[in-house]
C-alpha cells in the first residue's frame, strides 16, 4: 500500500502505482477516508461487489433505487434502439463535416467531437428541433469544463422537465417516451406494488444521460481522434482491414478512455479487498484509466502500447457487474460511427499544435488540418459497426 492523496494522478504515474500494488489507502483530503484501486482484477472485483454501493450507508439514495433506476434504463437502452439511432448519427456527422468545407484548418472540438454527441442526445431523447439551440446552450454550460454553471443546470432540468411532460401527453418512438412506456408497465398489477417512478427521478435520469453524453462521450471522440493523429499508420491499417473495427473501437475505450475514475462506491460494510480492510463507510474509487492499461492481453503484447490489431481488448470503459453503463451499445455505435465518417471524410487529417492536453478533462483543444489527399481504396462501413 503507498499513501497518497485520492486524485486522478497522470495515466503515466500509475505503472508506478500498480507496481506498488493494487490497493492504496488515500492520504488526508476533503472527502471521507478511502481507497484508491489502480489494478485490473481488482478493479473488476470492486465493481461487482455487492458490499461497494453508490451511496455512503444512511444515505437516502439506496441501492434499491439506484438499481430500479439503471434497470429502467436498461430495459429501453437496447441494441435496437442503437439500430434506430445510427442513421440519425450518422447525418449529424455528415452535417458537421459539411459545415467545415473550405476549411484549412479547425478545433475538431468545437466543431465536431463536443458537437456530435450532444445533437445526437437530442435525437435520443426526442428534443424538438425548435428546442435544440436551447438544449445545446444549457448543456454545454451546465456540464462545461472546469467547471458547469448551477444557472443552466436549472434551466437545462426545467427544459428536460417540459420535455418529459410533452412525451406524457404525445409518445414518439425517442428514449424519453420509451422511458415512460416502461414505467407504466412496470407500475402495473405486475410492478413493485404499484410502486410508481417519480418525475424527480425520471429528470434524474435524463439529466444523468445529458450529463454522459456531454461528459463522456465527448471526452472519448476526442482522446480516440488524438491517439489516431497520434499513431497515423494505424488510420491506414484500419482502412486496409475494415474488419478490425468493432475490436478497434475496444481498444480506444482501453487506451484513450478520459473517464479517470468510476463514481466513487461506499462501503456497507466492512469488507476484505485486495488483501485490505476497508471499514463501513469508506470510500473506494477505482481508477478505470489504470484498469486498461493493466488488463491481460493475449499473445504477451505490451497493454501500453495502442494497437488496433489487438485481440480482446480488455477495459472496463462501461463499468462491470450490476453497475455497468445499460447505454454501451449506444455508445459503441456512435464511437464507431462518428470515426469512420470523419477519416473517410478527411483520410489523411493531421494535427496543426500539439496533442497533449487534448482529454475529456479541462478546456480540450484539437486543432487539426483538414487534408483530404485521396480517399481510401476502402473504407470500414457500419456493416463493421458495433
Amino acid at each position: 500500500m503507498r499513501e497518497g492523496p485520492l486524485t486522478a494522478p497522470p495515466r503515466d504515474r500509475y505503472a508506478a502505482l500498480r507496481e506498488a500494488g493494487p490497493i492504496h489507502r488515500a492520504g488526508p483530503g476533503p472527502g471521507p477516508a478511502g481507497w484508491l484501486v489502480v489494478g485490473y482484477d481488482l478493479a473488476r472485483e470492486a465493481l461487482a461487489h455487492p458490499g461497494l454501493v453508490p451511496a455512503p450507508p444512511g444515505s437516502p439514495e439506496t441501492p434499491s433505487r439506484h438499481s430500479r433506476l439503471r434497470d429502467l434504463v436498461a430495459g429501453v437502452m437496447t441494441p435496437q434502439r442503437g439500430q434506430w439511432l445510427a442513421p440519425r448519427v450518422r447525418r449529424i456527422a455528415v452535417e458537421l463535416l459539411d459545415a467545415m468545407r473550405g476549411l484549412r484548418e479547425v478545433d475538431l472540438v468545437l466543431g465536431y467531437t463536443a458537437p456530435l454527441p450532444v445533437l445526437s442526445l437530442c435525437e435520443l431523447l426526442g428534443v424538438p428541433q425548435e428546442r435544440r439551440a436551447d438544449y445545446r446552450r444549457w448543456s454545454f454550460q451546465a456540464f462545461g469544463v472546469p467547471s458547469g454553471s448551477p444557472e443552466a443546470l436549472a434551466r437545462l432540468r426545467d427544459q428536460l422537465a417540459d420535455l418529459i411532460a410533452d412525451k406524457r401527453r404525445r409518445p414518439g418512438d425517442d428514449l424519453l417516451s420509451g422511458l415512460l412506456a416502461a414505467e407504466v408497465s412496470e407500475t402495473g398489477e405486475a410492478g413493485e406494488a404499484g410502486e410508481r417512478v417519480g418525475e424527480e427521478e425520471l429528470l434524474d435520469v435524463a439529466l444523468s444521460i445529458s450529463a454522459a453524453g456531454h461528459l463522456y462521450l465527448a471526452g472519448v471522440l476526442t482522446d480516440a481522434v488524438a491517439a489516431l493523429l497520434r499513431h497515423p499508420d494505424q488510420v491506414a491499417r484500419l482502412f486496409r482491414r475494415p474488419e478490425l473495427l468493432p475490436g478497434a473501437v475496444e481498444e480506444v475505450l482501453r487506451y484513450a478512455l478520459p473517464a479517470e475514475l468510476a463514481p466513487v462506491r461506499f462501503a456497507a460494510e466492512d469488507l476484505v479487498l485486495g488483501g485490505v480492510r476497508v471499514c463501513r463507510g469508506e470510500a473506494v474509487t477505482i481508477a478505470l484509466s489504470s484498469a486498461g492499461r493493466d488488463a491481460p492481453v493475449l499473445g504477451g503484447k505490451d497493454p501500453g502500447i495502442f494497437d488496433l490489431t489487438r485481440v480482446l481488448a480488455r477495459h472496463l470503459a462501461f463499468g462491470h457487474g450490476a453497475h455497468a453503463c445499460p447505454a454501451a451499445s449506444v455508445v459503441r455505435l456512435t464511437l464507431s460511427i462518428a470515426l469512420i465518417t470523419l477519416f473517410t471524410r478527411y483520410p489523411a487529417l493531421s494535427p496543426a499544435g500539439p496533442l497533449d492536453g487534448c482529454t475529456g478533462c479541462g478546456r480540450p483543444r484539437l486543432r487539426v488540418r483538414l487534408l483530404r489527399d485521396r480517399l481510401p481504396d476502402e473504407a470500414p462501413d457500419e456493416r463493421h459497426a458495433c
